[in-house]
């Protein structure tokens, strides 16, 4: 229910700014300055952080991440809270190396790489996502996602699925 109510307050966000989808570019100057890594978001991301004491705490040893994705397939939607706010970016490693965009909640994004300009969207909340390469071919996966410390999130694909969405 809160992932519907989410969506919907999403689509009628980007529908007042006269866009479709979050991919497609800011039309003003406005737009164009926020900054989802500086300026954060207040919802925070599904499920609830660990304890120390919680089992999932001490197995993930993921407080310390870096640029790059910990993951074989190479992308991931990362999230963390800083002053106050929840900041997201997806990361990818591929060929070229490392790389890393800002986005919001919805985990989608474009990543302009040596290969060529890159489409991610990780929908964790549906447990799907997709990649969509330069040439238009895309790749559907299955989306997993959990606190990888007390103030850290993150989403990943498990395994490339059908694209049957």
């Amino acid at each position: 229910m809160k992932f519907t109510q989410i969506g919907a307050a999403a689509t009628l966000f980007l529908a007042s700014l006269g866009r479709s989808s979050p991919l497609e570019s800011a039309d003003s100057a406005a737009d164009a300055a926020f900054d989802p890594i500086v300026d954060g978001y207040d919802e925070p991301p599904a499920g609830q952080p660990p304890t120390e004491g919680s089992a999932a705490f001490s197995i993930l040893s993921g407080c310390n991440q870096g640029t790059c994705p910990d993951n074989a397939l190479g992308f991931d939607l990362y999230s963390w809270k800083s002053g106050g706010k929840w900041r997201y970016k997806i990361r990818w490693q591929g060929t070229c190396g490392c790389s890393e965009v800002g986005t919001s909640s919805d985990g989608c994004g474009t990543l302009d790489i040596c290969s060529g300009r890159q489409k991610v969207c990780i929908d964790y909340g549906r447990g799907r996502g997709h990649w969509i390469s330069p040439n238009g071919d895309r790749r559907c996966y299955a989306i997993s996602s959990d606190y990888v410390c007390t103030d850290q999130w993150e989403a990943w694909p498990t395994k490339e699925v059908p694209c049957a969405w």
